[in-house]
């Protein structure tokens, strides 16, 4: 996966904008074990790299795991 150094952290609703879903389910996918958040804040709340996410979901599509 490539990582661009200077690539700002996300929010959860960040993320789910970009991709036009809604951010429960981002959350659903990190459940279920199909995406996984750069960084989890002593909050609990998550922070996304929109790379990382983006490739996470490709990988599901190629082996066919996503609803």
């Amino acid at each position: 996966m490539i990582v661009v150094p200077d690539e700002r952290l996300l929010s959860t609703a960040a993320v789910a904008k970009a991709l036009g879903v809604t951010g429960k389910t981002v959350l659903r996918y990190e459940a279920k074990g199909w995406l996984t958040p750069a960084e989890v804040l002593p909050s609990g709340h998550r922070r996304w790299r929109l790379s990382e996410v983006r490739a996470q979901l490709n990988a599901l599509r190629e082996r066919g795991e996503q609803d």
